[in-house]
């Protein structure tokens, strides 16, 4: 069953950036967008950053981290960070900007994004490097569209500017606050599920593979495991009822010379002696034997 949905929802590039992507599908790096894409040109800025450290950490994973604790491939992951993210923000404070103001004091969080980490753990560790490669640039390019438009609107309808040129002269505040770029990841989160209704991938979207395929085989493993654990044990053969025997020991015959001992000197009819004299020495039966001792009693 898992090989079959497996192979039914393989994503490919469109479906990896779109209908797995990292912001609206897996709600990861939300942080991200919401504070640093307030405007077109630092959308860009965050998502170049993202999208080269998601895919050198991925890259390296695939590559070189599998054996590696996990406690000490996100650290890895986290120094990775601060190497790409360290000359960006050196860059924006030279440049003196006042428009990327915000973004220079959010850059160094950049190298602690949850998208890397997540992805690295979830699906690079184990793959080979070129899927781990195409998974990377893949989320890449699905985080790059989503934070562009969110800075794009963000800009014009905030700011009333468009890379920094005045476009409208009405604009909402509103839409540079954090609540503005969390309405439209909401939004846009919204219309993509809908987008996949219509266009039949919805299954794609909901089965992605956050689990990577060569686990399958022992997810299978493990689920035949679980469905022995909880079948009910079957009914053991129920065998046929023996009557109880009554325990029964047929009479032993018993020597007449224990019963009558030595009759010598013992004053009998001489018939009785002459009988006793006969059976001395055969074995009789219980019943033979009451019937003999009745007869020498009425005798």
């Amino acid at each position: 069953m898992l090989k079959q949905t497996q192979q039914k929802t393989k994503p490919g590039w469109l479906e990896r950036a779109a209908g797995n992507n990292p912001l609206l599908v897996q709600a990861l790096g939300l942080t991200v967008v919401i504070v640093g894409a307030t405007s077109l040109i630092s959308a860009l800025w965050v998502s170049v950053i993202v999208a080269v450290h998601l895919i050198i950490c991925e890259v390296l994973a695939a590559a070189a981290l599998k054996k590696v604790p996990e406690w000490l491939r996100i650290a890895i992951y986290f120094a990775l960070g601060l190497v790409i993210v360290t000359p960006a923000a050196y860059w924006l404070d030279r440049s003196g900007s006042t428009s990327m103001v915000v973004l220079r004091i959010f850059t160094p969080l950049l190298a602690v994004n949850t998208i890397t980490v997540a992805r690295c753990e979830r699906y690079a560790v184990y793959q080979t490097v070129p899927k781990a490669l195409k998974d990377g640039v893949a989320n890449a390019l699905g985080f790059t569209a989503v934070a562009l438009v969110v800075g794009f609107v963000r800009e014009l309808l905030g700011a009333g500017t468009l890379m920094g040129r005045s476009i409208m002269t009405v604009h909402i505040r509103g839409f540079l606050m954090p609540f503005g770029g969390f309405l439209l990841l909401g939004v846009m989160a919204a219309g993509l599920k809908f987008i996949l209704q219509l266009t039949g991938q919805q299954e794609a979207e909901e089965a992605m593979e956050l689990v990577p395929e060569d686990r399958v085989e022992r997810l299978e493993k493990k689920q035949q495991l679980i469905e022995q654990e909880e079948a009910p044990p079957a009914p053991e053969p129920e065998e046929p009822e023996q009557e109880e025997e009554a325990d029964y020991t047929p009479p032993k015959p018993i020597p007449v010379d224990q019963i009558l001992g030595d009759l010598d000197g013992i004053d009998l009819d001489p018939d009785i002696v002459r009988g006793a004299a006969l059976i001395r020495g055969e074995k009789l039966s219980m019943e033979e034997l009451e019937h003999l001792l009745d007869e020498l009693s009425d005798n």
